[in-house]
């Protein structure tokens, strides 16, 4: 038995019902829980807790990352990811000096091993929890002959490593985390002075895709993205920039791309000198 708390983002007693519905389509499949065991009226939203027959795993959202990296290797859909996002991250390092690099949550780490192959005078950093994961990197980087590419355990928020890099990115992994606004205090501190960090984040519209994406019978999906689905780690523009104390640049735009409301990816730069 675990709870799930489900706060909606509608103004309005349909689009509420509406969030509820795809909310239990995805958690509550069989129709096994009882929703509305606690409802709070304030303003114009509710508050809603629903109590779910699922595992302790899918309530805390402690994915089993060893056990996914066990089974499963770079797909197709990972490879091609990794190529779009390794081109983003080199027009940074074509257009400034940097010389060391971090990805956290790197996974299969498919972005660093073009970079490390493309920029060798650069240092390359992958941290991800999974120890699976670190050793198969690991292996990989020695076996091409990357020496300027290393991988290492860690995890966010709660980040051990105490370097600092030039430049800091995390794609894809906030999404798993419920306390964004620490780790987005614990990646920047992980930046050099005058360096970057890049990242994307989930809000409410990326919630949406991806209750509408994810099909009720995927399972490992939906405890994957527990937290997202059930709106429990969703940050906005304002929470970074008062997490950051400086206001947060659209990173597509940086690149020349056209973004989109359910993908917000941005950078901070910290300046040499305090704003």
């Amino acid at each position: 038995m675990g709870a799930l708390n489900f706060t909606p983002v509608g103004d309005n007693e349909k689009s509420i019902k509406g969030e509820l519905t795809c909310f239990r389509a995805i958690f509550d499949p069989d129709g096994e829980g009882w929703p509305f065991i606690y409802r709070s009226w304030e303003g114009l939203s509710y508050s809603l807790q629903m109590v779910i027959p699922v595992s302790g795993e899918a309530a805390m959202n402690s994915f089993n990352w060893d056990s996914f990296w066990e089974k499963k290797g770079e797909n197709k859909q990972m490879i091609r990811g990794a190529k779009r996002m390794a081109n983003r991250i080199g027009k940074f390092l074509n257009r400034y000096d940097i010389k060391s690099v971090a990805d956290f949550g790197c996974g299969s780490g498919g972005t660093l091993f073009i970079l490390a192959d493309k920029y060798p005078h650069i240092s390359f950093y992958g941290f991800d929890s999974s120890l699976i994961i670190v050793s198969k990197n690991h292996q990989r980087a020695e076996e091409v002959g990357l020496s300027n590419l290393c991988f290492k355990q860690d995890t966010i928020p709660l980040i051990k490593s105490r370097m600092i890099f030039d430049l800091v990115y995390s794609i894809a992994t906030l999404h798993y985390v419920m306390d964004i606004k620490q780790a987005i205090k614990n990646l920047y501190r992980r930046v050099n002075t005058g360096g970057f960090l890049i990242f994307n984040y989930p809000n409410r519209y990326s919630m949406f895709w991806y209750r509408n994406h994810i099909k009720p019978s995927d399972k490992e999906m939906r405890v994957r993205f527990s937290l997202l689905l059930a709106g429990q780690n969703l940050i906005t523009l304002k929470d970074i920039t008062i997490t950051a104390g400086k206001k947060p640049k659209n990173f597509w735009r940086a690149v020349g791309e056209n973004g989109q409301r359910a993908n917000v990816c941005v950078y901070l730069h910290k300046p040499c000198t305090p704003d």
